[in-house]
């Protein structure tokens, strides 16, 4: 029997305060705190934890013959951290069943490897280490952001200890 393992991607991007020209350089904090915290725990109440609960739901009603892989960008698993934990355990309960594997990826969801491949190895190996740390294992199947690869992707992947890497077919 072919077997079909569902993947899905998760991020949530730090989103910047507005800024006017003149705001530049004057102020210290970029990020809009109050409105990431109200997104990712809207998001998470209305998304991340209803459908975790549905997807084990699955593994257990088939005895862990429904899998699925979850590749979770370091910066949602901090603001989940910071402000949905509900969320996050629910992506820890799915790993805990072994029906569920979490993708290794760049830490910060970027392009990395495109323009600076000491950044981009920083990232996925903190990346790694966080998954680990989290999960109880390390990722062995990469996702590179937004499914992008080219050759020197593929030996770099390779080097940091990969065993597959996910990439989406583009003309």
């Amino acid at each position: 029997m072919t077997a079909v393992v569902f993947y899905f991607q998760v991020h949530q991007p730090y989103r910047l305060k507005p800024y006017k020209p003149a705001d530049v350089g004057g102020r210290k904090r970029y990020f809009d705190t109050p409105v990431n915290r109200a997104i990712v725990r809207r998001v998470a109440k209305r998304c991340y934890v209803p459908m975790n609960e549905l997807l084990l739901d699955r593994i257990e009603a088939t005895d862990g013959r429904f899998r699925c892989a979850f590749s979770l960008s370091g910066t949602v698993i901090q603001q989940m951290k910071d402000w949905a934990p509900k969320a996050l355990d629910s992506f820890v309960r799915l790993a805990d069943t072994g029906c569920d594997e979490v993708l290794g990826e760049t830490s910060h969801h970027s392009l990395a490897f495109d323009g600076d491949p000491l950044e981009f190895r920083e990232q996925v190996v903190n990346h790694g280490a966080v998954v680990e740390d989290l999960f109880g294992r390390r990722p062995t199947t990469f996702r590179n952001t937004e499914l992008v690869i080219d050759e020197p992707l593929t030996h770099w992947v390779e080097e940091l200890g990969y065993d597959g890497l996910l990439g989406e077919g583009a003309d």
